[in-house]
C-alpha cells in the first residue's frame, strides 16, 4: 500500500482517532463541542460515531493536503510559567490547540511519518523519523511499546484483501 493510499485509509483515521486521547495533553483548552466529541470517541466500540468521524476527516485530509491555501486554524493560549523577581513581570508558557478535527487530521499526517505498518503482520513499527530522534531529547519519545502495538489492526486486513 503507497503512502498516499494509507494516509486517506480508514485505518489511518481510525489510528489518527484511537490515539487522539494521548495526545491533547490540555483538554480544557479545547470547544465544548470538541469535548463533548473527545469523550464519545474514547469508546472505540461506538462504531457509529467512528465512522461518522471518520467520513469527517477524510475530506478535510484531502482538503489540507492538496489545497495550497488550505492551513490549519490554530489558537495559542498564554499560562503563568513563573515570576521573574528581576522585573517584577510573569513569565507566560504558550500552548497551542486546535479543532479536534484539525487534531485528528494532524495526526493522520504524522502517523505516516512516524510509525510504519508492515502489512505482512498488521504490526506498528518505529519509522525512519522517530528513529532519528537523540537519546538525549527533552520532550516526548516515540516508544514502540505503546498500547495500539498491541491491538489487530482488522480494518488493515479488509482494505488489503
Amino acid at each position: 500500500m503507497n503512502i498516499k493510499k494509507y494516509l486517506y485509509s480508514e485505518a489511518n483515521i481510525f489510528h489518527a482517532i484511537y490515539s487522539i486521547k494521548e495526545s491533547i495533553q490540555e483538554k480544557n483548552i479545547l470547544d465544548t463541542n470538541d469535548k463533548d466529541d473527545l469523550l464519545e470517541l474514547f469508546d472505540v466500540f461506538n462504531e457509529d460515531k467512528i465512522q461518522k468521524k471518520i467520513q469527517k476527516i477524510r475530506p478535510m485530509l484531502k482538503e489540507y493536503l492538496e489545497k495550497d491555501d488550505k492551513l490549519f486554524k490554530a489558537k495559542v493560549y498564554f499560562v503563568p510559567k513563573s515570576w521573574d523577581t528581576s522585573n517584577n513581570k510573569a513569565k507566560y508558557r504558550p500552548l497551542h490547540t486546535a479543532s479536534l478535527n484539525e487534531q485528528i487530521c494532524m495526526l493522520a499526517m504524522l502517523n505516516c511519518l512516524v510509525w510504519d505498518l508492515n502489512e505482512r503482520d498488521n504490526r506498528w513499527k518505529i519509522g525512519g523519523i522517530a528513529k532519528m530522534i537523540p537519546a538525549d531529547f527533552y520532550g516526548n519519545i516515540v516508544s514502540e511499546y505503546r498500547q495500539r502495538m498491541d491491538i489487530k489492526q482488522l480494518m488493515c486486513i479488509e482494505e488489503n484483501q
